[in-house]
C-alpha cells in the first residue's frame, strides 16, 4: 500500500500553449483546459502511488461529478503558463481539487475546481469515500481557492433541442465512457448563434450519468444575452447540464 498520509497531493507543471490546443481565435480551448486539469490531477495521484492501475486493482475508478472553470485572462498561442493543482477537501461522497494556471507575469489566468467521486468499475455504482480515504487521500491542504466556484444550474424552460451527437470510439477514454473533456465541445458546437465572435468567461458542468459508445445524446440549449444553458439526454436519462457566461472576443 502506498505511504500517503503525510504527503500533500499536489502537482506543478510548466508548459506553453500549443497550436493544437487552440481555437480559431488562437485562444486555449476550454476542452484543452479540462484535459490539462485531468492530466495534472492524474500526475498528482501518481506521485503518491495512486496510479490508475493501482486504483483499478482496488476496485476504484475516479469520475468527475462537476467541473467549474473561471477564465480570468484566457491564454493564447504561444503563452507560457504555470499550473498548480492541489487536493482540498471532501464533502459527502465527493472530493475536491483546485487548479490555478498563471501566466508569465504570475497573474491568475484560469482557476478550476473539480469535484469527483469513486465508482465501482463493474457495477458503476458510487462508492463510499472510505474506498479512497483508506489510502490517505483525506490529507487536506489548508488553502481555499480565490477563483469563482460552482453555482447551482437552473435550466430555463425555454431550452430547445439543438441537435444530436452519437458517441463514437474516439469519444471514449480508458474508462470506456465519453471523456469529460468532450462535453464542453458539445456545448460550444451547438451554441445558438455560434462561438466565432465569443469566448467563454465562466462555465460549470454537472456530469449526471455516463455516456457510452453508441449512445445518442440529445442536446438542448437556451441563451439570454451573455448567458447560455445546456443539457444533454442519453437513452438512460439526463447525462449532463451546463451553464456558461460568454464575453465578446478580446473583451
Amino acid at each position: 500500500m502506498p505511504e500517503l498520509v503525510e504527503r500533500e497531493i499536489c502537482y506543478d507543471w510548466d508548459f506553453h500553449v500549443k497550436s493544437f490546443d487552440t481555437d480559431s481565435k488562437k485562444e486555449l480551448r476550454p476542452a484543452a483546459v479540462l484535459a490539462y486539469n485531468q492530466e495534472a490531477g492524474g500526475r498528482a495521484l501518481d506521485k503518491v502511488g495512486l496510479t490508475h492501475e493501482f486504483l483499478l486493482e482496488n476496485g476504484i475508478i475516479l469520475v468527475f461529478t462537476n467541473i467549474t472553470v473561471d477564465f480570468q485572462n484566457t491564454p493564447k498561442l504561444p503563452d507560457a503558463l504555470h499550473l498548480h493543482t492541489w487536493h482540498r477537501e471532501g464533502k459527502g461522497v465527493r472530493f475536491f481539487r483546485d487548479t490555478e494556471v498563471r501566466n508569465a507575469a504570475g497573474e491568475l489566468a484560469i482557476g478550476t475546481t473539480i469535484a469527483c467521486c469513486c465508482i465501482d468499475p463493474v457495477s458503476r455504482k458510487i462508492l463510499h469515500p472510505e474506498a479512497l480515504t483508506r489510502f490517505g487521500v483525506s490529507k487536506e491542504i489548508n488553502r481555499q481557492p480565490t477563483h469563482r466556484q460552482a453555482e447551482r444550474i437552473k435550466l430555463p424552460k425555454e431550452c430547445k433541442k439543438q441537435g444530436e451527437h452519437i458517441v463514437r470510439y474516439t469519444d471514449l477514454d480508458y474508462n470506456l465512457h465519453m471523456n469529460n473533456c468532450f462535453y464542453v465541445n458539445l456545448c460550444l458546437d451547438y451554441m445558438p448563434g455560434g462561438m466565432h465572435d465569443k469566448s467563454v468567461r465562466y462555465m460549470t458542468i454537472n456530469y449526471l450519468s455516463e455516456c457510452i459508445e453508441g449512445d445518442i445524446i440529445e442536446i438542448y440549449a437556451h441563451t439570454q444575452e451573455d448567458k447560455a444553458w445546456f443539457s444533454g439526454v442519453n437513452p438512460r436519462g439526463k447525462s449532463f447540464e451546463a451553464y456558461f457566461e460568454l464575453k465578446a472576443q478580446n473583451s
